[in-house]
């Protein structure tokens, strides 16, 4: 801090005062942006500084503007001012000449350069955020500022071009170009399969009452198979309280109601197994035997395990 306020002392030493009222108050803007410097608040500073130096030209207000501009990170627009500073100094020889050459040096490495290439193509016309670029700036680096920057191009009959870039510090390269850039193609897609005539045509009348007629077997097996094992179970019971052979024939009373059981219900089983297996059997018929052409609208009623229909 003591470094940087001795700097500031030393540039506070400018030309003679004037008599006038520019002089004065360019002395008044030069001792502001002083303080606010010294407060760190280089954006009210710097301002403060340019008004001054227009009111009254010196080497050390332009000092002082260009070491504003450093601390708020322009250093390009730091580097500038230096070396407006050193023309200056060297056209008035102003022995700071020194000064400013030693910070132009030190700041130089420092500042952001971009460069702009832009294609041999008539009609061609280029923007920096907006602001014309001259043509003989195109290929050669361009001190900037630390940040964001959006390089722009036109030419007749090309599709417009336009990057944005990141400067911060080193060199950046944009190469202009108009290419068109085709569209990636999409992956081919596989070919649906085509489907099926019977795909294709919605289940005629028939085919709905042969589900149906098939659906009545499955019940019918299902239930055939339960009363089957019922009958199995009531058999074993049997056997266990019945004692049969050619010399003890005994069964007791729930024995006997046992075997009834057992056979009433093998014979509900039998029944049931041939009446669904008989249902699914006309169901497959049924299915099988629908063409395409056959007419829809049969009017078909349903039985126990069975089928009526005129077609």
């Amino acid at each position: 801090m003591f470094r940087r306020a001795s700097f500031l002392g030393l540039l506070l030493v400018t030309a003679p005062a004037l008599g006038d009222s520019n002089a004065q108050r360019a002395d008044e803007l030069f001792a502001e942006g002083r303080q606010l410097v010294l407060e760190g608040k280089y954006a009210e500073a710097c301002p403060k500084f340019d008004e001054a130096y227009r009111l009254r030209p010196g080497v050390g207000t332009l000092l002082n503007l260009a070491d504003c501009h450093e601390r708020h990170g322009k250093t390009a627009s730091a580097l500038r001012v230096f070396q407006e500073a050193l023309a200056l100094a060297e056209q008035s020889k102003d022995d700071r000449s020194a000064l400013a050459q030693a910070r132009i040096s030190a700041l130089q490495p420092r500042v952001p350069k971009l460069t702009v290439v832009v294609p041999a193509t008539t009609g061609v016309q280029v923007t920096l955020d907006g602001a014309p670029l001259p043509g003989e700036q195109w290929g050669n680096p361009i001190a900037l500022d630390p940040g964001s920057y959006t390089i722009a191009a036109t030419a007749p009959n090309q599709p417009p071009f336009s990057k944005e870039v990141e400067l911060f510090r080193g060199a950046v390269t944009v190469n202009v170009s108009f290419e068109t850039r085709r569209p990636t193609a999409a992956p081919a897609l596989a070919p649906r399969p085509e489907p099926s005539a019977d795909q294709r045509r919605p289940l005629s009348t028939q085919r709905v009452v042969a589900l149906g007629v098939a659906g009545v077997g499955v019940v019918g097996l299902g239930v055939g198979a339960g009363f089957g094992l019922a009958s199995l179970s009531a058999k074993r019971d049997a056997d266990e309280r019945c004692q049969l052979g050619p010399k003890a024939d005994h069964c007791d009373q729930p024995g006997v109601e046992a075997g009834d059981r057992a056979i009433a219900r093998g014979n509900v089983a039998t029944i049931a197994f041939i009446a669904g297996g008989a249902a699914v059997a006309a169901g497959a018929v049924l299915w099988f035997t629908d063409r395409p052409s056959q007419e829809q609208g049969a009017v078909v009623g349903l039985v126990p395990f069975g089928v009526r229909g005129r077609f």
